[in-house]
């Protein structure tokens, strides 16, 4: 499960072991997760699909970049979701997506760290 969340030794061999240019990513990342996440949340709240679908997308382009498997397959879904303009599972699948962001950043860290 754990290699779901994060590809570890994918993502150190993208960045050929340079701890300084994986924090760069990973602060990166956090960027574009603080800014996004809100205008996911109120999207599917408020049933922009739309919107659900380009935020979506966009932090499943990050997660790709990072090798959190997780993470990119439930951005996929919830891009989907907005495309097909189908929301029943949206807030459910959110709330997922949200855990396996946290969790993400937890090993991230930890990768940083060690």
């Amino acid at each position: 499960m754990s290699d779901d969340i994060l590809d570890a030794s994918a993502l150190l061999g993208e960045c050929e072991g340079d701890k300084e240019l994986l924090t760069h990513y990973v602060e990166i990342f956090t960027r574009d997760c603080t800014n996004r996440l809100p205008k996911l949340r109120a999207a599917v709240q408020d049933g922009d699909v739309q919107t659900l679908k380009e935020e979506a997308h966009a932090l499943k382009g990050g997660l790709g970049c990072l090798f959190a498997g997780a993470g990119f397959k439930t951005a996929y879904a919830l891009e989907m979701m907005g495309a097909d303009g189908e929301l029943g599972e949206a807030e459910a699948t959110l709330q997922v997506f949200e855990t396996q962001l946290q969790s993400l950043r937890q090993k991230l860290n930890e990768l940083i760290g060690s």
